[in-house]
């Protein structure tokens, strides 16, 4: 045995710190991250030896521009020529020194885990959703039935807040994720639900959409090769196909989609069956604008006429003319029900302006 100093005795002395009244906790840094989901510090992450465990360290603790965390301190070659003994912010935690095993780390007490645990604020919101189910009048009463009209509306609010994002709104994320929050509360409540059948739970969902995209996805998790957006496109049609057994790649499709988003999906689907779509009536989308500006025009003339006898050919060219226009948008890469829905917003402003009022934001 040969007495001597260990590099604990001077990491005490440049930190100027008692360890045993601090309750310093020493932790090697392969397992730092499972030791901060636990504990709050102050910890000294020993072995720090590659600008990797570095990272690792940094990419483990909780963003901070949502949770303020103190800032750490390299450690590095204690006692000799070239010590280095630095504060440092987070992101340059593996940028300051390169790292051997002489370099250590020493992050202060917090008020919260540097590392919670991924998806331990989900089940606090399953706990609370099962907490609420028993003891709140109104979430006993619902079903799966009752809360459909919810759940529409969630969805929609979320289309707004990211609508807001695209557009640089002020607060936008701030919005979205409180959105997404009340989508996820319907998605829970319809989980808790059928856990009550005794049919699935949240843990069954969050399994079945791990292994589909993990299935869907040969290309990251295979041996299939997909060099573009297209070709993973055509695998997954291929995959679903042949996953639920079915006979046509329309199977799915919701029928009660919103009519153009339904137009636009069937028109992408016609062509990856090798199917263009094609336009019965009149022809080209040009030539049925053109006939129904007249039979307009003509209507105009005479409102006082009963209806047209042959309304019904009307109708289905109108809306031949609305699946051409919501294919050749699809085409171009455009939203054809975003679109439309655009444009009618800003006949809404008009509206509003020509009443004297200010437009609705």
């Amino acid at each position: 045995m040969i007495p001597a100093l260990s590099f604990l005795d001077l990491v005490w002395d440049r930190l100027a710190i008692d360890p045993v009244g601090e309750e310093v906790h020493l932790v090697d840094a392969t397992s730092f991250s499972q030791v901060a989901q636990r504990e709050r510090g102050p910890f000294l992450i020993a072995q720090c030896w590659t600008r990797q465990l570095l990272s690792d360290i940094k990419l483990s603790v909780s963003d901070e521009r949502r949770h303020p965390l103190p800032r750490p301190a390299i450690l590095h070659h204690l006692g000799l020529d070239d010590e280095v003994v630095a504060e440092v912010d987070w992101f340059e935690l593996d940028r300051t020194v390169s790292p051997d095993h002489l370099t250590s780390v020493y992050v202060p007490a917090t008020s919260v885990v540097l590392a919670p645990l991924r998806g331990a604020e989900v089940a606090r919101l399953t706990e609370l959703v099962d907490t609420l189910r028993v003891q709140c009048p109104w979430d006993r009463a619902q079903t799966h039935a009752t809360l459909r009209p919810h759940l529409v509306e969630e969805c929609y609010e979320v289309l707004d807040a990211l609508s807001a994002l695209n557009a640089g709104s002020a607060g936008a994320y701030a919005h979205l994720e409180e959105e997404l929050g009340d989508l996820l509360f319907q998605i829970v409540f319809h989980a808790r639900l059928a856990g009550e059948a005794d049919a699935f739970d949240l843990d069954d969902v969050a399994r079945g959409i791990h292994d589909k995209l993990v299935s869907r996805h040969p290309h990251v998790f295979g041996t299939v090769s997909a060099g573009a957006p297209d070709q993973v496109v055509s695998n997954w049609e291929v995959l679903k196909k042949s996953e639920k057994g079915r006979t046509s790649v329309t199977e799915g499709i919701p029928s009660n989609l919103p009519a153009l988003m339904l137009a636009a999906k069937l028109a992408r689907k016609s062509r990856s069956v090798g199917l263009e779509p094609r336009y019965a009536g009149r022809g080209a989308p040009e030539e049925m604008l053109a006939a129904l500006t007249e039979l307009a025009v003509a209507a105009a003339q005479e409102p006082d006429e009963p209806l047209s006898s042959t309304a019904e050919s009307e109708s289905r060219l109108v809306g031949e003319l609305l699946f051409a226009v919501a294919e050749l948008a699809q085409q171009l890469g455009v939203d054809a029900e975003q679109a439309l829905r655009t444009r009618a917003l800003s006949q809404r402003d008009a509206i509003v302006t020509a009443e004297g009022a200010s437009p609705i934001g």
